[in-house]
């Protein structure tokens, strides 16, 4: 008896196989399905695995590339190392210097030597214009001038060390280098021919800052003593002008005019309060501080001769009024450093006369990649991401009156404008 494999769907009777057309009703019959053989159904299923397979070697790999790549980017991002974009305000212009004008000098910056080598900013050839220091080895070292020129030192010039300042040590008109001496003598004071010039000794460069503490118009060296207990001022020609002992729990001081008296005071900061040493000045004290800042810079910023204090990148407190100024970066992600003693600087970039607040901040959570200009307010007007972390941040101010910004990166060293 033959199979009924099939039914009619116009009628439901069943149709034999082999028909095409229903004997009842006539209606055309489709094709019943074919059963495949042992050997097809085998390979069916051969073709279902190597999908899975191809699956498993060609579409992972791809999306674990993908993936990795996508978090390197974001890890990139997330380290302040992508690169550099405006966030706020326009471009500032801004010149790289990596090689000088004669191709036969060597190469002034490399990423190897920046781990090892700073650069510094004082007139360092007595013409009334800051120039910027660059080494690029205990042998080799160039001063760049702001429009970019640069010349070859002679060979047996100093080096900057990790930490130098810029100071007339000998009051002729030329800036000389202090860095710390590793053999334990203190202070070296070295011209750019690589000759020493004196020693200034017990104290260290750590926090050092030229101001003119007795007000006969010279810039003293102020600084720390090798263990941090005292403030010593040294008068050009290393004669020591002022010894303080610090009080308790107290680091980090700054030093500046903040009375107006043309005279600089140490300030230091205890539990949120600001107390105030001078040479011939009984202690005074100020309130309104962030407990958790160190002062990092007095600086006159609104012209009534009385200098600011600047409580790291976060604000500044008016002595005037003792009034504090929060600094509001006004965008999210562009926070400051979590750093109690960041840099910040004063600079007239747009030449109006009034000073802008120049300062770096965090571009992550670790790293400091991202260069800030805020006005008086405290608002922020500029804001650029370097895609690499700021390793030093200074002015340069030129004879002409004119200040700008020196910035050196791991692997950059820009001037702005």
């Amino acid at each position: 008896m033959n199979d009924i494999t099939q039914r009619c769907a116009a009628c439901g009777a069943p149709v034999l196989p082999g028909n095409r057309f229903c004997t009842y009703c006539g209606t055309a019959v489709p094709a019943a399905p074919r059963a495949g053989t042992g050997r097809q159904a085998r390979g069916a299923a051969r073709r279902w695995y190597r999908l899975w397979w191809v699956w498993l070697l060609i579409v992972l790999p791809v999306l674990a590339i993908s993936g990795c790549s996508w978090a390197a980017w974001r890890w990139r991002v997330y380290m302040g190392r992508a690169p550099h974009r405006v966030l706020i305000g326009q471009q500032l212009a801004w010149r790289e210097l990596k090689t000088p004008p004669d191709p036969n000098m060597p190469r002034l910056l490399m990423p190897r030597q920046l781990m090892f080598f700073k650069v510094a900013v004082g007139d360092f050839d007595g013409d009334g214009s800051g120039e910027v220091l660059v080494t690029g080895g205990p042998s080799s070292a160039s001063l760049i001038e702001a429009d970019g020129s640069a010349r070859l030192l002679p060979q047996q010039a100093h080096y900057v060390p990790y930490r130098a300042l810029a100071w007339d040590y000998n009051s002729d008109g030329v800036d000389e280098l202090m860095a710390d001496d590793y053999q334990g003598r203190g202070v070296l004071a070295v011209d750019v021919q690589g000759q020493e010039l004196g020693t200034l000794p017990g104290c260290n460069v750590w926090g050092a800052t030229c101001v003119d503490f007795d007000g006969d118009g010279r810039l003293d060296f102020a600084t720390e003593d090798e263990q941090r207990q005292a403030v010593v001022v040294f008068q050009p020609g290393g004669q020591e002008l002022w010894r303080m002992p610090l009080p308790a729990h107290c680091y980090n001081p700054a030093y500046g005019d903040v009375d107006g008296d043309g005279k600089a005071e140490v300030v230091v900061s205890d539990n949120g309060t600001l107390r105030i040493f001078g040479a011939a000045r009984p202690e005074a004290q100020l309130k309104g501080w962030s407990g958790y800042y160190w002062p990092a810079l007095i600086a006159d910023l609104n012209g009534d001769t009385r200098g600011e204090i600047f409580a790291s990148n976060s604000g500044y407190l008016d002595p005037a009024t003792q009034q504090f100024t929060a600094f509001k970066y006004g965008r999210q992600g562009t926070e400051p450093t979590s750093d109690p003693l960041e840099t910040v600087l004063l600079c007239d970039l747009n030449r109006d006369s009034t000073a802008e607040i120049v300062t770096k901040g965090l571009s992550s959570f670790v790293t400091n990649s991202r260069l800030f200009v805020l006005q008086p307010d405290g608002s922020c007007s500029y804001d650029e991401r370097l895609g690499h972390p700021i390793e030093q941040l200074l002015k340069l101010h030129t004879a002409d009156g004119v200040d700008h910004i020196v910035v050196l990166t791991e692997v950059k060293l820009l001037i702005y404008p």
